[in-house]
């Protein structure tokens, strides 16, 4: 902040965000991912908001809030279509597969993964 430097401040909010979370320490998550939004929404950053909401969604199911989740997970995807951002919305079809798993959507769950598949596949991604 104190060299003008905001947009790598966002960068490293939602990174922080995203650590928090996938470490299940919702509470911090929670203060990072505002604090990332603010920002991002002040430059006009889209692609950095869409990711803020991927990991909203990742959070929201992480803390067993499965309507918000898939709700910001599929606005992540829409704005990564918009986008046309294909590796963003392989990632969050892999993400929407976790959370359809958890809620017992067979159906979803498969294609979601299969649209996942299908971009890391098309890229030479290694699967183990």
């Amino acid at each position: 902040m104190k060299f003008g430097n905001v947009f790598n401040l966002g960068l490293s909010y939602l990174q922080t965000d995203y650590i928090y979370t996938r470490m299940n320490d919702l509470f911090k998550a929670k203060d990072f991912v505002g604090k990332a939004m603010k920002i991002c929404k002040k430059l006009n950053d889209t692609l950095s908001i869409a990711e803020i909401y991927k990991v909203k969604g990742i959070f929201e199911r992480e803390g067993k809030n499965y309507g918000a989740s898939e709700n910001y997970l599929i606005t992540n995807l829409r704005k990564n279509q918009e986008l046309k951002n294909k590796h963003n919305e392989a990632e969050v079809f892999f993400e929407l597969s976790k959370l359809y798993n958890k809620i017992g959507k067979a159906k979803e769950e498969k294609a979601a993964m299969f649209s996942s598949y299908q971009f890391f596949k098309g890229i030479g991604a290694i699967f183990m």
